[in-house]
């Protein structure tokens, strides 16, 4: 039986949902989202990149095709989610990318990265107080911990998922509560929160 790494109260992901999680692909807003997140990580500099709570693995395998000679991490608490990133990944070509159970709260000690994000994960996450500094201790010196989210600012198409959301107010509580420097893009709704190693 693997290893529960989710916190209790967590949406968790079985084998349904991993199978048919590439149908929110198809939502306008999400193929929007997907491209702000794309389009914002070229602008970092990396050479080890770890996606927490990386899915189906979509985001990461383009990432992966974006640059070469790096290495790529996809790290989810569904069994189901890292099988199926595996083996989809894997069969398109794109092996190079590791793909492996954990969490927010479980990231194997001998993981260290210049890039670590989280892309439509956060929101889900207990204890995110905690989870940020844990995280930031897996980055190399200068290395940058990018959250990203949808905004909802109530929009009729954003309404069926405002429990999915995030604002900008509660990334900046969260700086002030960890006492970190955070950076918040904002772009067409869509947001991303950055905590940088010193």
């Amino acid at each position: 039986m693997p290893e529960n790494f989710y916190a209790e109260g967590e949406e968790k992901f079985g084998f349904f949902a991993s199978r048919g999680y590439a149908v929110s692909r198809i939502v306008p807003t999400m193929r929007k989202f997907y491209k702000f997140v794309l389009n914002d990580i070229q602008n970092f500099n990396y050479d080890t990149v770890v996606d927490v709570g990386s899915g189906d693995g979509y985001i990461i395998s383009r990432i992966a095709g974006m640059k070469k000679g790096s290495k790529f991490i996809g790290i989810d608490p569904s069994p189901h989610m890292v099988y199926v990133a595996s083996k989809k990944w894997k069969r398109m070509g794109n092996g190079k990318i590791q793909f492996i159970q954990g969490s927010s709260r479980n990231i194997p000690d001998d993981i260290r990265a210049d890039l670590i994000y989280s892309s439509l994960s956060f929101h889900h996450w207990k204890d995110r107080e905690k989870a940020i500094p844990y995280i930031m201790s897996h980055l190399n010196e200068g290395g940058v911990f990018n959250i990203y989210e949808v905004e909802y600012r109530g929009e009729l198409s954003r309404r069926f998922v405002k429990s999915h959301t995030m604002n900008r107010e509660t990334f900046e509580k969260l700086g002030k509560e960890s006492n970190l420097d955070i950076e918040i893009l904002e772009n067409m709704g869509f947001l991303r929160c950055s905590f940088k190693k010193q």
